[in-house]
């Protein structure tokens, strides 16, 4: 999955389309469908050839990502709600890009976990309704556990809190592996994996305790 098919449809895409950036990736709405979306490698290709002169290679971020998505897919043996769907591989005017589900498509309303948890934005959950988003974080964060399935996606910033009404719902929508530090090689350490993920959850609950904290409720 490092090459994206020569003479394929190209998806045009502009900057009113673009719905975040970070770091050194894009994501924009896909303009023929809302419930999809496409994720760009913003970080400068090498050689001064346009991108429709260039051979069409993926970053090693997006084939991180695809990698493990497949093996999310695996070892869950099913699609679960709370993951958001990856079709493949797409052109567009921006270079390859990865065509996935739109984590956010259908809600009334939606926020980033961590920006949640941080009071950057607010959804007007009530104290009740965070512990509902608590428990659910850490029922998914245990499956995946469980089912040895060590992804960035259990940080929160990879996590969509969708609500409709006063339904709740977490989404995933980063899949990429080595959640572990590079001081801790699994070749080395036994077990390092599943140490650091259950390490990142525990800097999770940290965050909602704050929560609770800071709006003058228990965490039941």
């Amino acid at each position: 999955m490092t090459e994206c098919n020569a003479g394929s449809h190209v998806v045009e895409l502009s900057d009113d389309l673009l719905i975040g950036r970070r770091q050194t990736r894009s994501v924009y709405r896909h303009p023929e469908r809302d419930d999809l979306v496409l994720k760009i490698e913003t970080g400068k290709a090498p050689g001064r050839k346009r991108w429709y002169e260039r051979k069409p290679r993926i970053a090693s971020s997006m084939e991180r990502e695809l990698r493990g998505y497949a093996n999310l897919m695996a070892r869950l043996g099913t699609h679960r709600t709370f993951v958001a769907r990856i079709y493949g591989l797409e052109q567009t005017s921006l270079g390859p890009a990865i065509l996935a589900e739109n984590a956010t498509h259908g809600a009334e309303a939606h926020a980033v976990l961590r920006d949640l948890l941080k009071d950057r934005v607010g959804l007007d959950l009530t104290p009740e309704q965070m512990r509902f988003v608590a428990r659910r974080y850490a029922e998914i964060g245990d499956l995946l556990t469980d089912h040895r399935v060590f992804t960035h996606g259990i940080r929160p910033e990879n996590f969509m809190v969708l609500r409709n009404g006063d339904a709740l719902e977490l989404r995933v929508f980063d899949h990429k592996t080595n959640v572990y530090r590079q001081l801790i090689s699994p070749r080395f350490v036994p077990g390092a994996e599943r140490y650091e993920q259950r390490r990142k959850m525990n800097e999770v609950q940290a965050l909602f305790d704050a929560w609770f904290e800071r709006h003058g409720a228990g965490a039941g």
